[in-house]
C-alpha cells in the first residue's frame, strides 16, 4: 500500500491541544505530591524552594494555554501544540536537575512526551521532540549529584556499573523512542493511506451509481420515444402512398411526406 502524506484536519489540533491542557493539569498534581512525599515523608534534601517554581511556572503557562484555548478560535496549529511538548520536556528537565538527575527514576517520563507527540503532531515535531528529550536526558549525566548508592570495600567498582546501567538507561530510550516514533508514523501513514483508498472507492461508487441511472433514464427515454416515432413514420408513409394515389399532381406533398420519415429515421438511429 502507498504512504500517503499526513494531512491532520485543524480541528484535531483543537481537540489535542484541549486533551494536552488536561494531562498537564495531571502531571502538575501527580509533580506536587511526588515532591511533597520526597520532602515530608522521605525526608530527601532536595531544592524545595526551585522545585516549586517550576511548578508554579508550570501552572501559570497552563492557566495561560487554557485561557488561549478558550477564546474565539482556539488554537488550531501544530507548532502551538509541539511547543507546548517542547516545553514540558524542558519542565520535566528542571525538576529533575534538581532531584538527583539521571539518577532520578522518573526519567522514564521523557517517553510520554515522545509517545504523546507521535500520535498528535507530524513527523518534524516527533523527530525534535525526539532529540531534545535525549539532548536533556544526556545533559543530566553532566549536572545534579548522584546519591551513594552503594556503600561497601567495593564501592568504587558498584559505582561504574551504576554508570554503565544509566548510560544504558539513555541507550534504551533512545532506542525505544526512536522506534515508537516510526512505528506510529507509519501506521498513522498507512491508515492515512487506507482512508484515501477508501473515499476514493466512495466517489468511484457515486460516479458507477449516476452513470448507472443516467444509462437507465437513457433507455427509457429512448423506449418513449420509438413508439411515437414509428407512428410518425407510419403515418408519413400511408400519407405519402394517399398523395401518390389520388393527388400525384402535388409532388410537393409527396417530398414533405419523405422529409418527414426521413427525418424519423434520423431521430430513431440517434436513440439506438
Amino acid at each position: 500500500m502507498p504512504e500517503a502524506p499526513l494531512h491532520t484536519p485543524q480541528g484535531t489540533y483543537q481537540l489535542n491541544f484541549a486533551a494536552l491542557i488536561r494531562l498537564r493539569w495531571v502531571a502538575i498534581i501527580g509533580q506536587s505530591l511526588a515532591i511533597m512525599t520526597a520532602l515530608f515523608f522521605m525526608q530527601l534534601s532536595l531544592p524545595w524552594l526551585g522545585l516549586g517554581v517550576v511548578v508554579v511556572l508550570e501552572v501559570i503557562s497552563n492557566m495561560g494555554l487554557l485561557w488561549v484555548s478558550r477564546r474565539e478560535g482556539g488554537i488550531n496549529s501544530e507548532s502551538v501544540l509541539g511547543a507546548v511538548l517542547a516545553m514540558d520536556v524542558l519542565f520535566l528537565t528542571a525538576l529533575l536537575a534538581m532531584s538527583g538527575a539521571a539518577t532520578n527514576p522518573f526519567t522514564v517520563i521523557y517517553m510520554i512526551h515522545i509517545t504523546l507527540a507521535s500520535v498528535t503532531v507530524g513527523e518534524r515535531w516527533s523527530w525534535g521532540l525526539v532529540a531534545l528529550s535525549l539532548g536533556t536526558h544526556g545533559a543530566l549525566f553532566l549536572v545534579g549529584d548522584a546519591p551513594t548508592l552503594v556503600r561497601s570495600p567495593t564501592g568504587k567498582q558498584e559505582m561504574i556499573l551504576l554508570e554503565w546501567h544509566l548510560e544504558g538507561v539513555w541507550l534504551a530510550m533512545a532506542l525505544t523512542s526512536t522506534l515508537i516514533v516510526a512505528f506510529v508514523h507509519r501506521i498513522r501513514r498507512q491508515l492515512a493511506a487506507r482512508n484515501l483508498q477508501v473515499a476514493q472507492l466512495a466517489e468511484l461508487r457515486s460516479k458507477q451509481e449516476r452513470l448507472a441511472g443516467l444509462v437507465t433514464l437513457s433507455a427509457g427515454a429512448a423506449h418513449e420515444l420509438s413508439t411515437p416515432l414509428s407512428t410518425i413514420a407510419l403515418v408519413a408513409r400511408e400519407l405519402e402512398r394517399a398523395i401518390a394515389s389520388h393527388s400525384p399532381q402535388h409532388t410537393d406533398m409527396v417530398e414533405d411526406a419523405q422529409l418527414i420519415r426521413g427525418q424519423v429515421d434520423r431521430c430513431q438511429r440517434i436513440l439506438q
